[in-house]
């Protein structure tokens, strides 16, 4: 009667290994379902953030190459997608969409650097109206295409000499 007895009270204090209830299995797919969910957000700004990036490393080399073949003088130049050369002037309406840039040009008296800002309403329309030394800002920006904000904007500022 004893071996019995204990037999019986074993097998009523041994865990079941029939495998997961429902409960379990439904936990485990919500937590894996939400894990999967915010790494699919992320995915998709890491995409999102790769393309704005080489947009704007496209934007300041473009930019750079305008202001290092400055020749002097302000100028709006329109470049077509897939197109290796820069064109004078806006692009035309019915144009595909491409780069723009903008070169614009500011001289300064040296009274107007003396106190290390510079504004628009202290420059002067052209380096003949400078006495002695001044300065020359050239800046440069670049954007896809007409009345869309600049995506690179670079500023070289160069002592000029009357």
């Amino acid at each position: 009667m004893t071996t019995a007895w204990i037999a019986s009270d074993a097998r009523r204090a041994a865990p079941r290994a029939s495998g997961f209830s429902l409960l379990e299995l439904l936990l485990a797919a919500t937590i894996l379902g939400v894990v999967l969910l915010v790494t699919a957000a992320l995915f998709a700004r890491a995409v999102r953030d790769v393309r704005t990036g080489a947009l704007r490393s496209r934007a300041a080399v473009h930019a750079q190459n305008g202001l290092e073949g400055f020749a002097g003088a302000p100028r709006i130049e329109h470049r077509a997608l897939g197109d290796g050369r820069w064109a004078e002037g806006p692009p035309e309406p019915s144009s595909p969409a491409g780069w723009l840039r903008r070169t614009s040009v500011r001289y300064y008296p040296l009274s107007a650097v003396d106190d290390g800002w510079l504004g628009a309403a202290e420059a002067v329309p052209t380096d003949d109206e400078i006495p002695g030394i001044g300065l020359r800002a050239v800046e440069i920006s670049v954007s896809t295409g007409l009345g869309e904000r600049p995506i690179a904007h670079l500023v070289r500022l160069e002592w000029i000499r009357r």
